[in-house]
This record gives structure tokens, C-alpha cells and sequence, in this order.
């Protein structure tokens, strides 16, 4: 993809960012390759995974699944709190709604929220749709989104809520217009931003599920081509939680219109934040190559984390020539099919260190650090921990 699905000019190369053993592709290296419109500041990859193949990962290898008996543990207060913040703010501005509509729906806890109306959800896992209906009354059709829209029949909503869906999204544009067809007034949107990021691990904002990187100039363009005009809009910070990939966000409601009103506040540029994005990014690298540098080359090293970001490691840092003997993940699904360096997944066993096949352990995950941390400290692991991350 080379042109601006939004006003269908010509796009530019930005960016090329390679990730290593990727989860899930078959190719050894994958590079990310990003483009931007400099005329409405939309900014996407160009060789994202086909809508086909996100399909597929989303239906089989979700990591938002939950089972049924730690249901209700699952439902961490990070994602709670998240729900109730945008329910207010949809509160404080439509007041108006008798229906809702999310896609990505989840668990249902967010859709349970809202009493009173009706209420319907899209979401890829199965056990999710059954849980939802479970606990909280909630019916939703177990698919994707395309399946749902191109059923001969389908009822309009007064809100479409799309909560971190459309960064997803291959054709954010077309994405919408389908949306419409099925809303009567209001739509929901929080997504990533690049309009502020605080630099937490490298390019922590890429990440190959991926395909769209908004700033409020983007998603302004996008939705009023799309024939909406902008109610609210909140920069979400919440520096608590541990998703680098996810914050911070932009929380905006849009209104149907069939005459726009143009959003008239200034706003920096994209290609200006990108460029700036970029520039702090590589800079990033310099102290992890540091700790990975002291790492001796014969010592037997284990990767704590088997996503994204240990990808982006192995491809931009020497931690690919180092003695990887062993990958842990706690990820169930993960550890039944997937490899990395070559290495089956596995969960970590303390005996590893204990017998000494492995003798120091990097932890290759900014959101799980503190977590992996205390997990290897409280079992009194005999061996070096390497962390990259002052959190």
C-alpha cells in the first residue's frame, strides 16, 4: 500500500524498522515499513499482515481471551478503570444514546456497562462471546467485523464504540464508512497517539499488529471525510499502566453530520511528531545496546518475554549473537506452537537455573519487567538478571 486511503494522494517511506522471529510469520526477518501522507498526516504501514491473516490471529491466538473460572480475575482494574473513563466521557457528551455498538467487544464487561440499552457487540473468540453473555447479559456475534457487515441484515445503532480497533484496521477509511451504515448518531474512538509519546522502550509504539499510527490531525482527517465532526477529544495519559504500545491515546467522540464542522484548533503537524518519533527513538537504543553489550557471548542466556519487543531487540541490538539456550513466556498459547531463535516457548523453570543450563536471564519485555522481576527474586534465582528498563 502506497497511497493515502483517506484523500488518496501519494505517500512516502519514513521509516523502515526490521523486527527478528517474529511471532506467527513464517519469514525470519519482517520489516516494517511506514508510510505518511504529509497532506492529512495519516500515517500507516505499508506491508502490514493481510486483514485475512490479522483475522486469523485475532480468532486463534487472542491475547485478550479469558477462561471461565478466573474470569472475574482477569478483568484487571486497568481495563476497568479504562471503561469506566470513557464512559463518563461519553456520558458528559451524549446523553442521547439508546443503543451501543463495540467492535473488539472483549470480555463484554465494557458493553455490561451500559444498562438500560440496548447493547450489542463483534468479537473473535468464542469464549469470550459465551462469557459475555454469562456474566453480563451481553449477546455478541463471535467473528470479525467484515462477517458481520456483510450479513443481509443488520440493525443501526445510535453509538459505534471502538476502543484501541482501529490502529488495527487495514483501510481505516472503508472501515468507517461500513461503520456508518450501521450508526444513526454517534462514534467512539480511542486510539494511540503520536501527537505526545513518552519514550518507554525503543519504537514501542510500532508493533506488527499494528497497521495505523494516529495523531489528531490523521484521525481528524479521516473521520471528517468520512462525514463526521469532532464532539470531544482527550489526550489519556495514565501513567500507571504498563502497555507502551497502547499510550498514550487520544479518546475522541464524533458526531454524524452532513455538514462538517472543521476542528479549528492548532494542531502540530504529523510528519513534525513522526520526525521527532523517530529521531528520540534511535537515541533509545543507545543505553539498552549497553546492558546487552556486557552480556558475556558464551554465557547461556535466556529471553524472558517472546513478543514484539524481544523481536525488536533481536534485529536492532546484539542480543541475536549472544548464547540464547532457552525463551520463556508466560503465554499459554505461545508455548504450544510458536518458536523463537530456533527455541521452543516454554514457561520458565527454575531448574534451568538451578542445574545450570541457564546462567543469566534477559528480560525482553517493558510491560512484564516489574512482574518477571519479582517472579525470579522471590525464587532466589541463582543467576544474573538482566533488566533493560528503569521503571
Amino acid at each position: 500500500m502506497t497511497k493515502c486511503c483517506i484523500c488518496g494522494c501519494k505517500t512516502r517511506l519514513a521509516f523502515k524498522l526490521p523486527f527478528q522471529n517474529l511471532i506467527g510469520f513464517n519469514e525470519k526477518v519482517y520489516i516494517q515499513r511506514i508510510r505518511i501522507c504529509d497532506k492529512c498526516g495519516f500515517i500507516f504501514t505499508e506491508n502490514p499482515l493481510t486483514q485475512e491473516q490479522l483475522s486469523i490471529r485475532y480468532k486463534e491466538y487472542s491475547k485478550y481471551e479469558f477462561d471461565d473460572e478466573n474470569h472475574i480475575l482477569q478483568e484487571s482494574e486497568e481495563y476497568q478503570a479504562r471503561s469506566y473513563r470513557q464512559k463518563q466521557l461519553i456520558e458528559r457528551n451524549c446523553n442521547d444514546i439508546e443503543s451501543i455498538f463495540e467492535v473488539g467487544a472483549a470480555s463484554g464487561f465494557n458493553l455490561g456497562l451500559y444498562k438500560g440499552i440496548k447493547r450489542y457487540g463483534v468479537e473473535p473468540s468464542a469464549v469470550n462471546c459465551k462469557l459475555a453473555k454469562k456474566y453480563y447479559s451481553v449477546e455478541m456475534f463471535n467473528g470479525v467485523f467484515e462477517e458481520y457487515i456483510n450479513m443481509p441484515q443488520n440493525e443501526k445503532y445510535d453509538m459505534v464504540f471502538l476502543s484501541h480497533t482501529l490502529e488495527h484496521i487495514v483501510d481505516p477509511y472503508a472501515f468507517i464508512r461500513q461503520c456508518s451504515r450501521i450508526n444513526n448518531k454517534y462514534v467512539f474512538i480511542e486510539v494511540p497517539t503520536i501527537d505526545y509519546k513518552n519514550i518507554k522502550a525503543p519504537f514501542d509504539l510500532f508493533c506488527d499488529e499494528h497497521v495505523n499510527y494516529f495523531s489528531l490531525q490523521g484521525l481528524t482527517s479521516l473521520m471528517n471525510k468520512a462525514g463526521y465532526s469532532i464532539v470531544d477529544c482527550n489526550m489519556v495519559f495514565e501513567p500507571k499502566q504498563t502497555l507502551p504500545a497502547g499510550l498514550p491515546a487520544i479518546s475522541t467522540i464524533w458526531e454524524k453530520k452532513d455538514s462538517i464542522s472543521v476542528y479549528q484548533y492548532p494542531m502540530i503537524q504529523t510528519k513534525d511528531l513522526l520526525k521527532a518519533y523517530i529521531k528520540l527513538n534511535k537515541a533509545a537504543f543507545g543505553p539498552v545496546n549497553r546492558i546487552i553489550d556486557i552480556i558475556p557471548s558464551d554465557e547461556r542466556l535466556a529471553i524472558w518475554g517472546a513478543g514484539n519487543h524481544a523481536s525488536i531487540l533481536l534485529a536492532n541490538t546484539n542480543l541475536k549473537n549472544k548464547n540464547i539456550v532457552k525463551i520463556y513466556d508466560s503465554d499459554v498459547k505461545k508455548q504450544r506452537v510458536f518458536k523463537m531463535c530456533g527455541l521452543p516457548i516454554s514457561a520458565y523453570k527454575e531448574d534451568d537455573v538451578i542445574n545450570g543450563s541457564v546462567e543469566g536471564i534477559l528480560i525482553a519485555t517493558y510491560s512484564g519487567q516489574k512482574a518477571i522481576t519479582k517472579i525470579l527474586e522471590k525464587s532466589g534465582a541463582n543467576c544474573k538478571i538482566y533488566v533493560l528498563y528503569n521503571i
